[in-house]
């Protein structure tokens, strides 16, 4: 007899080990669990649930985020392989289902810093990519990983601005009498930016790891390195405010960035979050990052009729 419920503190160690096994090149680590996703303002009692046998050992999970405008999203799902093909999948897929709202949606995003998967990894997780197809799962535009050496990157940051008020304009580290500033810039970006920014700074990590374009009185752009407690290598967010974009600013602060992580040892940046053929997709192209994953975020609206079947081989 199998159970699915709400995840219990007990179940926890059990879903640790299960999320190596099934989603081995999206392990999130115990230190990240317990201390990062367990306490992150988005999780909530009924974000994490379990399918369970009747001697109580944990054979598949499911994560999701607490409801927001948007509705809920999902960061995780999986199946003991062992278990795989009897339904479970549908039965936590359900159970999550029965959480939203009727005129919300659920999407299949990275829904916490610390759960890092912006949607389903054709290349490694195939059978889950037919998996949501078959539950009515739309698929959006492509989200991009990406990476670039920096070995060839000069130490000295040696950068061009672009002449427009680029004598009144600066490139570097946001100064402190302009930190209230630079967190009104990024809500202006989205919640998640002025989260990363703070929490960033709350950290209290050196090197320091906000950068930005800067003025005497106002932060035009941001760029964070590290964020979250990361290694140094990881970028992002980065941005310019709209006023400046398209004016070789936001070309300025990657390169300050690149130079500023490789003047710390830094040999390789990364960022995990990019929309397929935007803007900032080709600038990041030009200035030397290549693809090293694809990821394909998905919504449900959970008042279409819910579409189910059998549960495909991963999950």
């Amino acid at each position: 007899m199998m159970r699915v419920t709400i995840a219990e503190p007990r179940d926890y160690d059990a879903i640790l080990r299960l999320w190596a096994s099934a989603l081995p090149v999206d392990w999130i680590g115990r230190e990240r669990f317990y201390t990062g996703l367990l306490c992150d303002p988005a999780f909530r009692d009924d974000s994490l649930w379990v399918a369970k046998t009747r001697g109580r050992h944990v054979v598949g999970f499911a994560l999701i985020s607490a409801p927001t405008p948007q509705g809920r999203k999902m960061g995780a799902i999986a199946v003991e392989a062992a278990y795989r093909g009897q339904g479970i999948g549908t039965r936590l897929w359900h159970a999550v289902c029965a959480t939203v709202n009727p005129a919300e949606s659920l999407r299949v995003d990275g829904i916490f810093p610390h759960v890092f998967i912006p949607g389903v990894d054709r290349t490694h997780y195939a059978p889950a990519w037919q998996w949501f197809l078959r539950r009515g799962c739309q698929p959006e535009h492509p989200i991009v990983a990406m990476e670039r050496l920096l070995d060839d990157t000069p130490i000295e940051p040696q950068i061009t601005l672009p002449k427009k008020l680029a004598a009144n304009v600066y490139v570097g580290i946001l100064p402190r009498w302009l930190r209230h500033r630079a967190l009104e810039t990024a809500r202006s970006f989205g919640s998640g930016w002025e989260r990363a920014v703070r929490e960033t700074w709350q950290h209290a990590c050196r090197p320091e790891r906000v950068l930005g374009i800067y003025t005497a009185t106002e932060v035009l752009g941001i760029s964070v390195v590290g964020g979250y407690g990361e290694p140094l290598g990881r970028l992002g967010p980065i941005g310019v405010v709209p006023a400046v974009r398209g004016q070789g600013w936001g070309k300025a602060l990657l390169q300050y960035t690149l130079r500023y992580m490789r003047t710390h040892a830094v040999s390789r940046a990364y960022f995990l979050h990019c929309v397929e053929g935007s803007p900032a997709y080709h600038l990041y192209r030009h200035q030397g990052f290549h693809v090293i994953r694809t990821f394909v975020p998905m919504i449900k609206y959970v008042h279409n009729d819910p579409k189910s079947g059998n549960a495909s081989p991963g999950l």
